[in-house]
């Protein structure tokens, strides 16, 4: 993960397997997870969405936690790490998914892409609005956005 100029503290990387370990995840599905969703750039923005830094957090997802993305692009990618903490062990519980069952790389992503169905299978089809703004994530072509379609995402963003 220190490949192209990424140069994280020993430290960050302590905290995303700390991270890993309490949410019961893959440490390398987490990095893979930040990898896809802002390149682990904290202060990456998503022009249309607003959405802000590791995990792309959207506006009121940053203000239930606490913050704002206004604060989380002024934030090191080690400061962050505690609001990806807060997040993904709530919307662990939210998708109703309990403290000790372990996360597939699948189900990770789709906590933070659409966490309202990370207990099924199929998370959006054609003709879903959200399947109409992601249709990159089809991997196979098929007309759905399914778990194993995110993790061949993360796969492909590991380094």
């Amino acid at each position: 993960w220190n490949k192209n100029g990424r140069n994280f503290s020993a430290r960050f990387y302590n905290r995303v397997v700390e991270i890993s370990n309490k949410i019961k995840c893959n440490a390398d599905d987490l990095m893979a997870l930040m990898n896809a969703e802002s390149g682990l750039k904290p202060t990456a923005r998503n022009k249309s969405s607003d959405a802000t830094g590791l995990i792309q957090f959207m506006p009121n997802t940053a203000k239930d936690l606490g913050t704002s993305i206004e604060a989380l692009k002024n934030m090191s990618a080690e400061e962050q790490l505690v609001y990806v903490e807060k997040y993904l062990v709530k919307a662990k519980s939210n998708a109703g998914l309990s403290k000790d069952s372990k996360i597939d790389a699948g189900t990770l992503y789709a906590l933070v892409w659409l966490p309202g169905r990370a207990k099924k299978k199929i998370l959006a089809e054609s003709g879903d609005k959200y399947y109409q703004a992601n249709k990159g994530l089809d991997k196979n072509n098929d007309g759905s956005i399914t778990k194993e379609d995110l993790k061949r995402q993360l796969d492909s963003k590991r380094e």
